[in-house]
């Protein structure tokens, strides 16, 4: 590869990178759960509160004019039917067991509810609001679905300006610090260089957009390229000759390759967008980077012979094991994920992704606490009518009331029985269903907020977020309660959709590693032809996935969205050490070949893949620092078993 040729593919990445810079950012709920499950479309709720003072919504319709939208507001005002301060604190004193205030001694909330608003107009919406009311010099804090949406896209923005830059630091002086040679690492390092902006390129024109799961690909990409220059820059140290590179390196390259796509594209399978994206970005990213790194590779092979450099090399042998050591090391992961297994922790609620002291976080509970809970659960009964079934309706009101208790204390049941009873309470001081069904009707009437009936009776539980675990259970007890009044019913509402899809995208991606062990093993199985290696290489690579989730347990750490894919990824990743190691001794390769060309590149190649995934866990995001940090110790567990296990049983 000559100058020109080198300052040409450089120029095509800083174009590639300008061309995607404005790549918008979709983290529609949606993405993140199986094309199965069905969302709601109309909940694009939002709460905004400011400290007592006047009534903000005038102010609030004042932002929202440049958008032209359609919305409800509810606020404190709207529901005393007051206009002072004083009136309004006055009758909710008077009114003090009303289910929704929207006030307290600091601050008023205004529940707003958009109607067909496009998820990418928030942002812009919710930013502006921000700046007119700074520049009206009143504070404002929000709370909601569409503001969750909004922050989740600016971690991944995160990610092009915080990790990638770190990533691509790192690995540059790593690789400079291991040539000695600025000229061959430009060279070297313009090969995974290339996979970001084709990865990005790749999104823009496939899919027009990015989310969070997606902008991992380029990083991802980029990580294993480097891994695959690192070997072949370490053959070529070692076979002068490009002949006998192929002859010797060629073979485990391609198989490190295949079973690194097999593992990816396993993940397909899957039947959530966000997970699908990301599968097919990083997998065509790949095979053309491949291609072009290995079509291309002979001249930068020639420059590498000819520059005749002396890189960082040292002598690396694998220590020799007992066979009472090997199998020791064999069953601990095993052992330990066998009574480990049932406390590992699930978590989906993507309020609980964000660190506790961010303002989403803070201002979701303070809303949660003070003003009105998270939807967190829809019921519809059937065969069941209000107004047609009165007499039944005081056994409806307690389900509700026993419905939200079962979430907590604190949690109410919203629904047109518990708008009755409000209604009733303003007007006779007693908080109770009328016994009369026409005076229901006529409470009913001038009730502002009414639930939709047509598809059976239906109330919603408002209560706060919880984690997925514990909210799994208290479903089951709903469901088991409403089972034993002998009611026929369905649950509903995104964050039930959200949260009880994940035993569906759990089973799915671990359908998706189980393939990728099917398909490897099968293919390594007929690469190896013999029965000894291929179970060698099958417990050597099932050993640190194992380890990887018994430290899940012990250091406390979740298996999300992101996570769970960490293990069809780093499958495919980890294979590539066993097979070069497996090679190495089919060949017969000296000692020193052996050092020089298979155990030094492995341990380089894993140190990257750790360090370049460990730039992930400098965010604060839960999904994505985990995700980093799963990677790299499922890998750093593969370096070991590779290099200290491996080599043990291939000499017994």
């Amino acid at each position: 590869m000559n100058k020109l040729q080198l300052i040409l593919l450089y120029v095509l990445i800083a174009l590639g990178l300008g061309y995607t810079d404005s790549l918008y950012q979709n983290n529609d709920e949606k993405l993140l759960v199986p094309t199965s499950s069905k969302l709601e479309t109309n909940e694009d709720v939002m709460v905004f509160y400011f400290s007592v003072g006047k009534d903000r919504q005038a102010a609030i319709e004042d932002s929202l004019k440049p958008f032209n939208l359609e919305y409800d507001i509810v606020s404190p005002y709207t529901l005393s039917g007051k206009k002072g301060i004083s009136d309004v604190r006055s009758f909710f004193n008077t009114y003090d067991r009303l289910d929704i205030k929207l006030l307290n001694k600091e601050n008023e909330a205004y529940l707003v509810k958009f109607k067909d608003v496009s998820k990418r107009d928030f942002p812009k919406i919710l930013d502006h609001m921000r700046s007119y009311f700074k520049k009206i010099s009143v504070p404002i804090a929000m709370a909601g679905l569409p503001y969750l949406n909004k922050e989740i896209g600016e971690t991944t923005k995160d990610i092009k300006t915080k990790i990638l830059p770190t990533l691509i630091l790192l690995t540059f002086f790593l690789l400079l610090y291991l040539t000695k040679s600025l000229a061959v690492t430009a060279m070297l390092f313009v090969y995974p260089l290339l996979n970001i902006p084709l990865a990005l390129v790749l999104m823009k024109l496939i899919y027009g957009e990015s989310n969070l799961l997606s902008t991992m690909s380029p990083l991802v990409s980029f990580v294993i390229i480097f891994c695959l220059i690192i070997h072949l820059f370490y053959s070529s140290l070692t076979f002068k000759d490009y002949q006998q590179l192929k002859s010797h390196k060629m073979k485990p390259i391609l198989f490190m390759l295949f079973t690194t796509f097999l593992g990816i594209l396993s993940l397909y399978i899957s039947t959530v967008p966000a997970v699908k994206s990301f599968s097919l970005i990083s997998v065509i990213g790949l095979i053309l980077s491949s291609v072009f790194t290995l079509l291309s590779y002979r001249l930068t092979h020639e420059k590498i012979v000819k520059a005749d450099i002396r890189p960082l090399l040292f002598n690396l042998r694998p220590p020799r094991l007992g066979k009472g050591h090997v199998v020791i090391l064999l069953l601990i992961p095993f052992v330990s994920f066998y009574f480990l297994k049932n406390d590992l922790r699930l978590q989906v609620e993507a309020l609980h992704f964000f660190p506790e002291k961010s303002p989403i976080y803070q201002e979701t509970k303070y809303v949660e606490n003070e003003f009105v809970g998270t939807p967190i659960l829809g019921v519809k009964i059937s065969r069941f009518d209000l107004f047609e079934n009165y007499s039944q309706a005081q056994d409806m009101a307690l389900i509700e009331e026993q419905v939200a208790k079962i979430f907590s204390d604190d949690s109410i049941a919203i629904s047109n029985i518990q708008s009755i009873k409000n209604a009733n309470y303003i007007y006779t001081q007693q908080k109770v269903l009328p016994d009369n069904k026409f005076a229901a009707l006529t409470l009913f009437a001038r009730v502002p907020l009414k639930q939709d009936s047509e598809d059976g009776y239906q109330f919603q539980i408002l209560s706060h977020s919880l984690d997925t675990d514990i909210y799994l259970e208290k479903v089951r007890e709903v469901e088991e309660l409403l089972i034993a009044r002998g009611l026929s019913y369905q649950l509903y509402g995104n964050y039930y959709s959200l949260m009880s899809s994940q035993a569906e995208i759990i089973e799915t991606l671990l359908e998706s590693f189980l393939l990728s062990l099917l398909f490897i093993s099968f293919f390594v199985g007929l690469y190896l032809k013999n029965i000894k290696d291929f179970f060698s290489f099958l417990i050597i690579n099932i050993a640190p996935p194992l380890c990887t989730l018994s430290f899940f347990v012990i250091f406390d750490l979740s298996l999300n969205l992101a996570t769970i894919m960490t293990f069809s990824i780093s499958f495919g990743l980890i294979v590539d050490s066993t097979l070069h190691v497996i090679y190495g001794d089919i060949l017969k390769l000296t000692v020193e070949e052996k050092s020089r060309s298979i155990f030094i590149p492995i341990c380089v190649s894993s140190l990257v893949l750790m360090l370049g995934f460990m730039t992930f866990t400098i965010h604060n995001f839960l999904p994505i620092w985990q995700f980093g940090l799963s990677l790299s110790m499922t890998i750093l567990f593969g370096y070991l078993y590779d290099f200290f296990v491996l080599p043990s049983m291939e000499r017994g």
